[in-house]
């Protein structure tokens, strides 16, 4: 999952990361409360990549969607900073609230 993580990171803004290494995840599982009631598990990640494989590794952040039926989707990717802004439940992305209430 990180490594599609990366990929999502790099396409949306013309890099090209490599994955190095996990560093933590966090999961949990989350209702859904669509038409077919399955379960989404949330992956909050954060792990190394390099650019080009040269130069020193970044710390990303990221968010993973994963479902049996719908697979799986990166919600969000950056580097992280030495400072992440507080996570707010207006900062969550839309699908994430919408499972949550």
């Amino acid at each position: 999952m990180a490594k599609l993580a990366v990929q999502h990171f790099n396409n949306g803004n013309v890099k090209s990361y490599t994955f190095l290494k996990l560093s933590k995840v966090n999961s949990r599982v989350v209702p859904h409360l669509g038409e077919r009631g399955l379960d989404r598990a949330l992956y909050y990640m954060t792990f190394e990549a390099t650019e080009d494989m040269v130069g020193s590794p970044q710390n990303f952040q990221a968010l993973v969607l994963s479902s049996e039926v719908d697979g799986k989707e990166v919600r969000f990717c950056r580097i992280e900073t030495s400072n992440p802004p507080d996570l707010d439940l207006e900062d969550i992305p839309p699908l994430v609230m919408l499972t949550m209430l």
